[in-house]
């Protein structure tokens, strides 16, 4: 009962609550199709400030990705998040 309140509250307010586990994590999933694919370059379209590459990068993918963002004042921050991120 309280586990169904809690859970009714949270999607009240737009969230879910979910057990993590770090072998079946969306962002595990993900990388891993992108390694059993042979995946070493990933274009993100629309970047905003580059916060799929930073999910990226803290998932463990370490081949390129090229960012690209038409909104000029959110570009310069793209660019400034990316500076020290060789690929």
């Amino acid at each position: 009962m309280l586990k169904t309140m809690l859970k009714r509250a949270f999607h009240n307010v737009g969230l879910e609550v979910k057990r993590y586990s770090p072998t079946r994590s969306e962002e595990t999933r993900f990388l891993t199709g992108l390694t059993h694919h042979g995946v070493n370059l990933v274009f993100d379209v629309g970047a905003n400030e580059g916060q799929f590459a930073q999910r990226l990068r803290e998932s463990g993918y370490s081949g390129r990705i090229v960012s690209f963002e038409p909104i000029a004042g959110v570009w310069e921050k793209l660019k400034r998040a990316s500076e020290n991120d060789p690929l």
